[in-house]
């Protein structure tokens, strides 16, 4: 990712900050990742709303499945 300031992440792009987010990446992915973070808003803001998004999600009730289910559904 270059230092710009961009409007719109590639997928490419996404991909890699959502890894980084999941830390998923190398350490050398991973510093890169947060100096680009630092300099570019556009992947500032992304990263931000993904993490926001994630909170919310962790908000939401968890459902309850019958014991039975996993048979269920193998079978």
């Amino acid at each position: 990712m270059s230092a710009e300031d961009r409007t719109q992440l590639s997928s490419e792009d996404r991909e890699s900050l959502t890894a980084y987010l999941d830390g998923e990446l190398s350490e050398k992915a991973s510093t890169e990742m947060e100096r680009t973070i630092a300099i570019d808003s556009s992947v500032q803001r992304e990263a931000e709303m993904l993490k926001r998004t994630w909170d919310l999600l962790d908000e939401l009730p968890r459902p309850t499945l019958p014991q039975n289910f996993t048979t269920r559904t193998l079978a």
